[in-house]
């Protein structure tokens, strides 16, 4: 990666779990990133975006932390913000974790201002370094982090 590249941000196209917590990694890791995301909420996607308490993680709450570092991690949040569905050995609804995954991001810019960039936007085309969103705006950036 070139000098220019490398100074660019990583770009994340889709604002659900998988890009919330990539921003969020990158982020302790002291890489800029940009986030786009066309929805209302970051972190959600459409798996945890459902609003019902019937809609159930399909993985028991011990087992879905988002920080590998820390085991524990969410169901320590769910003993804080829901108590009544702090088991570790419960399936605990989709809708908390994505709040859960929305307050782990939001922690990661808290602690790193200025390296995550949420942009509300739809991606429809890259060329070269740069993602082209359906309003013309268009993000300069690349598509992965420096190696380490």
């Amino acid at each position: 990666m070139n000098d220019a590249a490398a100074s660019l941000p990583v770009v994340i196209v889709g604002g659900g779990f998988s890009g919330a917590m990539l921003a969020a990694r990158l982020a302790e890791l002291g890489q800029a990133s940009v986030l786009i995301e066309r929805g209302e909420q970051v972190g959600l996607g459409v798996a945890y975006s459902t609003p019902l308490d019937d809609h159930r993680l399909n993985v028991r709450a011990e087992r879905m932390s988002a920080r590998p570092d820390r085991p524990a991690d969410f169901t320590d949040w769910l003993a804080l913000h829901a108590p009544a569905f702090a088991d570790p050995n419960g399936f605990a609804p989709r809708r908390l974790y994505g709040l859960y995954v929305q307050a782990r991001l939001a922690e990661a810019e808290a602690a790193h201002p200025g390296l995550i960039r949420r942009v509300k936007g739809e991606a429809v085309r890259i060329e070269g370094e740069t993602v082209l969103l359906a309003d013309g705006a268009r993000i300069p950036g690349r598509a992965r982090s420096e190696e380490r």
